[in-house]
């Protein structure tokens, strides 16, 4: 019986043993799975505010533009109207709001 024992309790032990690696290798390939996951949430999350970012300061950028046009365009009328000096400063204006423009990368 003691023999038996011995047999029983060594195969269980070999069945344990040969049975580890596979579970854990189940186990690290569900870690590496949840991880790809969870980096390609973080990555679409990133993605989608740096895209936001990007449309905002867009949008800045174009209303300076708008600006500077706004600006040239007074600067005309007041040239028209003979002010000479509302014309200068509504230019040193557009100067610099498209200075702007065309220093943004």
């Amino acid at each position: 019986m003691k023999l038996r024992s011995l047999c029983a309790g060594t195969a269980l032990a070999l069945l344990i043993v040969s049975a580890g690696p596979s579970w854990s290798q189940d186990t690290s390939q569900a870690e590496a799975e949840a991880q790809a996951v969870n980096r390609e949430q973080v990555e679409e999350s990133v993605t989608a505010e740096t895209d936001s970012q990007f449309a905002d300061k867009r949008t800045a950028l174009i209303q300076e533009a708008v600006d500077a046009l706004d600006e040239t365009n007074a600067a005309i009328a007041a040239i028209e109207k003979g002010d000479t000096d509302a014309a200068i400063a509504a230019l040193a204006l557009a100067t610099g709001k498209l200075e702007t423009v065309a220093c943004w990368e």
